[in-house]
């Protein structure tokens, strides 16, 4: 193997503009992945709106229009009292649009807006550019 020319000790002040630069460019790299995922959890969250938003428009139709019909076909062939039809009928749609909604705003929570993957990958950026610092100064 031959040896190649000794590397050059580069003082403080030459290390400083290069490491300023280092800094920068991966600060708008971590603030671009921060971005996308913000984006990404609120469009989650949208979704989340809108599957509350249907399961309220789920519960109302149920309630009202299948509602008549299955209290009226439990008094007629289950010969149930009027009122423990319309009881366990309207018990059953209120479950399902529970569900919905429960399911609704677990996707609203703000945790899908915490950017986990930007903050892991910031914190290795930073440890990775501190042991590079403590490389090139004891060089």
């Amino acid at each position: 193997m031959i040896p190649g020319p000794a590397p050059q000790r580069r003082t403080i002040a030459e290390l400083v503009p290069e490491i300023l630069e280092i800094v920068l460019r991966m600060a708008q790299g971590e603030l671009d992945m921060a971005r996308a995922e913000i984006s990404n959890g609120l469009r989650r969250m949208r979704t989340g709106a809108l599957l509350i938003g249907v399961g309220a428009g789920v519960a109302i139709i149920g309630i009202f229009v299948l509602a008549q019909a299955a209290v009226a076909a439990l008094v007629r062939h289950a010969d149930l009292p009027p009122d423990l039809a319309a009881l366990l009928v309207g018990g059953g749609a209120l479950i399902l649009a529970a569900a919905s909604v429960w399911w609704g705003m677990a996707a609203l929570s703000p945790k899908n807006l915490i950017p986990d993957r930007a903050l892991h990958h910031l914190r290795r950026t930073a440890q990775s550019l501190t042991e590079r610092i403590h490389h090139d100064a004891s060089s």
